[in-house]
């Protein structure tokens, strides 16, 4: 559908987050649309284009609208999204628009329950490394519609949320990558047939020439890369033995079987700025995704020159012996299994809002872990599931308190034994008890660090 056919449509922006009034600002000044916006703070309702009528959608008579747009949280069981749709509105993304205002550019499109922001990360950084022209953002980052207008020699790398998912009309990616799946946001899902499928629509609009690349190394999507059938461009990846088409082994060396012989990417064991075997993943991922684009040699020199995601086992500083690192975007257990799986000698601070599983995936986990410290309202559910594990828990509240006490013991631990303990913040929690989002609790925890280490404040982050 050409763009040219939404001028001075009637839209609705429901949610003026950072998507939502990009969203309504490009609606209004690019397409000259009649936009009417909400939002239930007020303060997100002010700053909008002078056009735009705030008003209750509840108020609203929805057969004079054309389109709605969301923030990505609204469930579409929501009474006034139901309403818009049972009236025939129609729903867009704003991943839709952006692909339609640059057409020729490529998309790479990036979901998974875990993982996704470090390899579409990865990714961007990989193409941008070997001088191509790159925006990367969706649910990273910037918003689509706030990235520079690209043409056909450039590259949008977005990262997919299942919620961003559900709203996709006529986006297609050029690239979609799904890289793992496990049970993760029940509460808007239900069902885990229902989170596959929102995960599976990455897929929607694709064409037979497109790139499908998915991690095999789960059942269910082992099962969906057998029902995309024939006569599609499909890589499976794997790093548990899987036949697939590129694969790390359990020493970390990554094999290409596109090659003949099979070919000897790299050794991901090197790889030190992203440890661990849910990382192997990672880069397996990427480079099934971007190696149409990019020789191996090009493919090395980005990998090798990526420092790595903020908030994902993120390497904070190194003090007296111990080591913190910053792993707040692990809010669910699964998340933090990878985390514990891949560090030595570990004091993990634990506890937010709980997910419907709690703490108990991570029980059968913990044969690195010399002290646990819990914070925040799962704190009490957390002690009750680690009440027969063999190592020692603190109740701390805070994250300050947990931070504090887990250092104390972790420079005891030090000095006792040589060893170089790990205070990792991996909480298998969502953040909002506490924080504002993840990234606040991370951010919060490396000024906790800095200050208990005394190196005054963390150093100002560079821009890529």
């Amino acid at each position: 559908m050409p763009l040219t056919k939404l001028k001075g449509k009637k839209f609705f922006v429901m949610g003026l987050g950072k998507t939502g009034r990009a969203a309504a600002k490009f609606l209004v000044e690019e397409l000259g649309c009649k936009v009417t916006a909400w939002d239930a703070k007020p303060a997100a309702c002010e700053g909008l284009p002078n056009s735009v009528e705030v008003k209750k959608p509840s108020t609203i008579d929805w057969s004079e609208f054309d389109g709605l747009i969301k923030s990505p949280g609204i469930p579409e069981s929501q009474e006034d999204v139901f309403s818009a749709l049972a009236a025939g509105v129609k729903l867009w993304s704003d991943i839709d628009l952006a692909q339609l205002r640059a057409p020729e550019a490529t998309y790479i499109a990036i979901t998974g329950t875990n993982g996704k922001s470090t390899t579409t990360a990865l990714i961007g950084h990989l193409l941008k490394s070997a001088g191509l022209e790159v925006e990367v953002g969706g649910n990273i980052g910037r918003p689509a519609l706030d990235m520079p207008v690209l043409d056909k020699n450039g590259f949008y790398v977005l990262e997919l949320s299942s919620y961003q998912l559900l709203s996709v009309n006529t986006f297609h990616a050029n690239v979609a990558v799904l890289i793992n799946i496990s049970a993760d946001h029940m509460e808007r899902h239900r069902t885990m047939e229902a989170y596959i499928a929102a995960k599976e629509r990455i897929f929607r609009n694709q064409e037979p020439s497109d790139l499908r690349v998915v991690g095999v190394d789960n059942y269910e999507l082992e099962k969906l890369a057998i029902s995309l059938g024939l006569g599609v461009r499909l890589r499976r990846v794997s790093v548990t033995g899987v036949g697939a088409g590129v694969t790390a082994n359990n020493e970390g060396v990554m094999f290409d079987y596109d090659y003949t012989p099979p070919k000897a990417i790299y050794d991901l064991s090197k790889q030190m700025r992203l440890p661990g075997k849910h990382n192997w993943q990672n880069v397996v991922c990427a480079w099934a995704a971007v190696k149409d684009f990019l020789t191996v040699e090009q493919f090395v020199a980005g990998l090798e020159s990526f420092g790595g995601l903020k908030h994902r086992l993120q390497r904070v500083l190194d003090h007296e012996g111990v080591t913190f690192r910053n792993d707040s975007k692990a809010t669910n257990a699964d998340a933090t299994i990878r985390a514990l799986d891949s560090v030595e000698d570990i004091f993990l601070l634990a506890g937010g809002q709980a997910k419907e599983e709690g703490f108990v995936p991570c029980l059968e986990h913990l044969q690195n872990v010399k002290g646990i410290y819990l914070l925040g309202e799962a704190e009490e559910r957390f002690a009750k599931e680690l009440k027969d594990a063999d190592v020692p828990v603190k109740r701390c509240g805070t994250l300050k308190e947990a931070t504090t006490a887990a250092y104390a013991d972790a420079q005891k631990y030090a000095a006792k034994t040589g060893k170089n303990p790990t205070v990792l913040l991996s909480p298998a929690c969502a953040s909002w008890d506490q924080f504002d989002s993840f990234e606040h609790r991370g951010n919060v925890f490396i000024e906790i660090a800095y200050d208990l280490c005394g190196m005054g404040q963390p150093p100002e982050e560079e821009e890529e």
